[in-house]
């Protein structure tokens, strides 16, 4: 909520402004659901000139979802049951075309380590 602050005979006085809703126009939903599923609601919010709360409210009120949750292959899996022991895991998200933290988790889901180097002392 927006507000007016008053000085008031060294008083502090707060009065709340009146908020005025906008209709979303056609342009801007197209927009939204062109842009939003690719994350990028502060773009719609800068575009729109909307807040970028009212542009996830409206999202999420259409249905609109910013990422699709692919399943693992199993080709993904054997690839990842390979590579994660001895890789980093963005060479690893790089190969399997997927994000660093969703290697990392699918990795600890199913039990994977990495192998630490021998300590010498």
């Amino acid at each position: 909520m927006q507000q007016t602050i008053l000085l008031y005979r060294e008083i502090l006085i707060v009065k709340a402004k009146k908020i005025t809703w906008v209709r979303w126009s056609s342009e801007e939903v197209r927009l939204l659901k062109r842009l939003f599923r690719k994350g990028k609601a502060r773009e719609i919010a800068e575009r729109t000139g909307r807040p970028l709360t009212a542009v996830r409210e409206k999202a999420y009120s259409m249905g609109l979802k910013t990422r699709e949750c692919r399943q693992w292959l199993a080709e993904e899996l054997t690839l990842l049951k390979k590579l994660y022991p001895g890789e980093s895991l963005q060479s690893i998200a790089d190969k399997l075309g997927r994000s660093k933290s969703v290697v990392g988790h699918k990795a600890r889901t199913i039990g994977l380590r990495k192998i630490k180097p021998p300590v010498y002392w």
